[in-house]
């Protein structure tokens, strides 16, 4: 079975809009590595923290998401790791397309 979808098929997939955060100490970064156990998804894999933006981290006038997508960052930091960092110490670096196979 091939995966690889072409870009009309990834166009129609349904879109979910997410925050992640690398963090660097030093030279290294930290990654996640998510509980087997757990019913939020990516069970047993390595990667950034970070999920779902919700309705509060939503600003109003903040049309390209740039403010909503720091605000989930900074809350899901906190809700995983227990890490309060300032909002001004993070740097969005861009968007990410993620396709999710089921």
């Amino acid at each position: 079975m091939s995966t690889e979808l072409s870009r009309e098929q990834i166009e129609e997939l349904p879109e979910m809009d997410v925050a992640m955060t690398l963090l660097l100490q030093v030279d290294e970064y930290i990654l996640q590595y998510r509980d087997p156990k757990t019913e939020n998804g990516a069970q047993s894999l390595i990667g950034a923290f970070g999920g779902k933006v919700e309705e509060q981290d939503r600003e109003e006038d903040d049309e390209e998401n740039i403010n909503t997508g720091l605000n989930a960052a900074k809350r899901e930091l906190l809700e995983e790791t227990g890490l309060d960092i300032a909002l001004s110490d993070f740097h969005r670096l861009g968007n990410v397309h993620v396709v999710l196979f089921l």
